[in-house]
């Protein structure tokens, strides 16, 4: 279903001449995380890559997915994984989670040791909304993203 919403996503973009982030391939996602710390490594290979191989991140409406910076889209606007799972690290409350992305007013994370999908109020890092999977959250990340941009 997200890949669905995906392409709606990319056709309201190319209405105002716009295009998605191109995606990026495996091995070049592989070889960027391989200096990373672990659980954002992990994370990226093992879950993160279905979304990065459709799309190298996104940023609609005010709403970002994190995507990976690469010498191939120096001119894309990618808000890098790595770079912003770094800055929202320099909080010790919010070491435990893999950040993915966020709009005005959430985080959308994944917590590694209880193995759960969230949406986090950005203020006060309180659970807004717990997801089955990595495919519901991006569900309702896309989902909510056109709804505001109607």
């Amino acid at each position: 279903m997200w890949l669905e919403l995906l392409e709606k996503i990319e056709r309201i973009e190319s209405g105002y001449g716009k295009k998605l982030n191109s995606p990026i391939d495996l091995d070049k996602i592989k070889s960027l995380s391989k200096n990373e710390i672990n659980e954002v490594k992990i994370f990226i290979e093992q879950e993160y890559s279905r979304f990065l191989t459709k799309v190298n991140g996104l940023d609609f409406n005010g709403s970002v997915l994190y995507g990976l910076k690469t010498d191939d889209n120096c001119s894309a606007e990618v808000y890098d994984f790595f770079e912003y799972n770094k800055i929202w690290h320099e909080v010790e409350g919010n070491k435990r989670f893999v950040f993915i992305g966020e709009n005005n007013i959430s985080w959308f994370v994944y917590d590694p040791s209880n193995d759960e999908y969230l949406e986090l109020d950005m203020p006060s890092a309180e659970v807004v909304e717990k997801f089955n999977s990595l495919d519901d959250l991006l569900e309702s990340f896309l989902s909510d993203a056109i709804e505001y941009a109607s």
